[in-house]
Formats: C-alpha cells, structure tokens, sequence
C-alpha cells in the first residue's frame, strides 16, 4: 500500500506541507516538485511550492509557480 501512496501526487504534496509546517522549506519543496513531477497540472502543489519560495525569499521562482497557477486556472476556464 505504501509504495502505491508514494506513486500519488497527494502524497507528496501532504508531505510538502507537513515539512513547510516544521521549518524544512528545502524539503518541502522537494516533495511539492516530486508531486508535480507526478501531476503538472497539481494545482494545490504549484501553490504551495509557490508560498514555500516565498518564505524562503526567493520571489523569482515564487513569481514564475504563481503563473503557472494563473496559468492552469485559464485553461481550465475554458
């Protein structure tokens, strides 16, 4: 069962979360790229791994994660 749950990309997204919750932003944003490795169009994973680099002060991959949510939102749209 566990290696089933490693294959989804919610795994690795609550995993994300679960590090970005103690501090471990470097990690977190290894599981949200894992998740979205999984699933490109993740977009609870783009968001957070987004607001991760934010906290990290890294506002140039924060901006680029925040278009691809716009991004995926507009095709969405349509």
């Amino acid at each position: 069962m566990l290696d089933m749950e490693r294959k989804s990309p919610e795994y690795w997204k609550n995993m994300g979360n679960e590090f970005f919750q103690k501090g471990r932003y470097p990690v977190a944003i290894r599981c949200f790229v894992k998740a979205l490795h999984l699933d490109p169009g993740y977009l609870e994973a783009w968001n957070n791994l987004g607001f991760t680099y934010k906290k990290m002060g890294k506002t140039e991959e924060a901006r680029r994660c925040n278009e691809k949510v716009r991004e995926i939102k507009k095709i969405r749209e349509q």
